[in-house]
């Protein structure tokens, strides 16, 4: 895993560092700095964000979608970037002018070489752990998006997708993201 920094930090540190767009995150207390993702993976996120937006346009109301970079403080010391996150109408309090204070209902992490471990390991818990009601963990190389609803538990994905295959959620009703899309 290559970052470019990781250091012991407190929650308080964190907030006094400046604003960046380079991908700042507090993962137990350790500062990791990455280098900014792809061109691919900003690709992904686009069109993940974009395709939710726009279908909250016609949804007034629902929710509203955020991605990267913007900080969700989970509890402990967890100030994680997810590259797209939904936040349902009943936890819009969730959020500040600074970050959302809160798990968000749907996290989205597409995985880069550098950040990878963390997403399926450490974030993919604290996740759990936090309320996120589903988790979409996007594998650009495999070509595959794994859907994981932490409430059931977080070891196994219930739903594996690939291109040709539909991406639906039960958080955005009629809402569809074909996979072709994403991975052609």
């Amino acid at each position: 895993m290559k970052t470019i920094a990781r250091c012991p930090m407190a929650p308080e540190e964190f907030d006094g560092l400046p604003e960046s767009t380079q991908p700042f995150q507090l993962i137990e207390g350790q500062l990791v700095v990455a280098p900014s993702p792809d061109r691919f993976h900003q690709r992904l996120s686009g069109i993940i964000f974009a395709k939710i937006f726009l279908y909250l346009e016609d949804q007034p109301g629902l929710g509203e979608v955020y991605q990267a970079p913007f900080d969700v403080q989970l509890p402990g010391q967890n100030v994680f970037q997810p590259d797209v996150m939904f936040f349902g109408r009943d936890h819009l309090d969730r959020l500040t002018d600074r970050r959302a204070i809160g798990a968000p209902d749907l996290v989205v992490e597409i995985l880069s070489p550098s950040t990878a471990g963390y997403d399926l390991n450490e974030k993919r818990l604290h996740y759990a752990r936090s309320g996120v009601a589903e988790l979409w963990i996007v594998d650009p190389e495999r070509k595959h998006l794994r859907v994981y609803f932490p409430g059931q538990g977080i070891e196994m994905p219930v739903r594996v997708l690939k291109a040709g295959q539909v991406l639906t959620t039960d958080l955005l009703p009629g809402f569809k993201l074909p996979l072709n899309r994403l991975f052609r």
